[in-house]
């Protein structure tokens, strides 16, 4: 505890410094990609979208450079030597490959089932294949070197698979599905259904691995432990959800990013703040602890060893800090004082990029 130290960098970059002119910034999930040193963040303008962008920072230099103009993106997949988007406004443009090195398109695959403005980008990738979602509920598996659809799945009438991330794991397919069922399980080989799990979730966003055997998911309103082979519920439980309301009845979030570290599950909670879940085969989940300042919200965390980074801010976006927490016990060790509510931490040796969600970012040097 006395050589852990947390401090603010005088660096704040604001979304208008990124790019001039933007009105109505927000932010999708930054990638952190450590060979180029380089964090790709995907930053839009307004809704309905009248701007978009994917960029990029330098972590060495702290300059931001456009990779991409005109593109709604949320999600990048970022490999060794490619990068994968899938935009939403861009016609028949359903998912780019591009060059890591100098951003050139690589090529464009369009093989949809349904032309459709609403593809949203949920990509994931298995050693040769890239798998890509859209909102209508339908899932294709792109070969990678031929850019063939090697099969297409459809999710369950009224069901999409767009607002889940992919787990792949000895060639089965896992992710969440708006309205239930929560957890859809397919053949990486077929793209036939293995199993389904059930629940009339309004969606399930974080489907992540939780040990050998079983998955663990965040459902907008419960918590789940699957096993992998059958899908059978190890433990599903209720939670307060990600959203509500403050006290002038306006929306609030916070962000829906589970982390598992075997048997804990870490999870944001609208009602009791950063959550941690210890499973048990006899007792299912459990809480052992919960952290939250008091009227505050809970934003991005992150898992250092034995503590844990978690910033926070009040429901009128003040009062915003990042903490330094014990992680087997949730006592806070540190705090400092941030410009924003930070919705996304990467992490990049002892800095911690802090992107709140209106496109700024901040830099905390934490030293342990």
């Amino acid at each position: 505890m006395a050589n852990c130290t947390i401090k603010m960098d005088k660096w704040v970059s604001k979304a208008k410094d990124i790019q001039p002119g933007i009105k109505k910034p927000s932010v999708s999930t930054p990638v952190m990609d450590a060979p180029s040193g380089k964090i790709y963040l995907p930053l839009k303008q307004g809704h309905p979208y009248s701007g978009a962008w994917l960029k990029a920072l330098d972590v060495s230099d702290l300059t931001v450079k456009t990779v991409w103009e005109d593109l709604v993106c949320s999600s990048v997949l970022v490999t060794e030597d490619k990068l994968f988007m899938s935009p939403i406004n861009l016609g028949k443009k359903r998912l780019i490959c591009l060059n890591k090195n100098d951003y050139s398109v690589l090529w464009i695959w369009n093989d949809v089932i349904r032309a459709s403005s609403n593809m949203n980008p949920s990509v994931g990738k298995s050693d040769d294949s890239i798998i890509v979602a859209d909102m209508d509920g339908h899932v294709y598996c792109v070969d990678e070197a031929s850019q063939k659809t090697n099969w297409h799945y459809k999710c369950p009438v009224d069901k999409d698979a767009s607002r889940s991330n992919f787990y792949i794991e000895n060639n089965r397919l896992y992710f969440g599905t708006s309205k239930g069922p929560s957890i859809i399980c397919l053949d990486m080989n077929t793209g036939k259904s293995l199993w389904e799990y059930g629940g009339q979730e309004k969606y399930t966003g974080g489907v992540l691995n939780f040990c050998d055997n079983a998955l663990a998911a965040q459902g907008s309103a419960s918590l789940m432990i699957l096993d992998k082979m059958t899908g059978k519920a190890l433990a599903d439980i209720p939670y307060s959800g990600y959203f509500g309301r403050n006290e002038n009845d306006e929306m609030i979030y916070t962000p829906f990013q589970p982390c598992a570290d075997y048997p804990f599950l870490y999870i944001n909670d609208i009602e009791k703040g950063l959550v941690c879940y210890r499973y048990d085969e006899g007792s299912g989940l459990e809480i052992q602890w919960s952290f939250k300042p008091e009227n505050s919200l809970t934003g991005a965390f992150h898992i250092l060893n034995d503590k844990i980074l978690c910033a926070t801010g009040d429901t009128k976006g003040k009062n915003n800090k990042v903490h330094l927490l014990e992680k087997d016990s949730g006592v806070e060790l540190l705090t400092a004082k941030t410009k924003e509510l930070a919705f996304y931490i990467v992490p990049c040796d002892n800095r911690f990029f802090l992107f709140s969600s209106n496109g700024q970012i901040e830099l905390a040097h934490v030293e342990l």
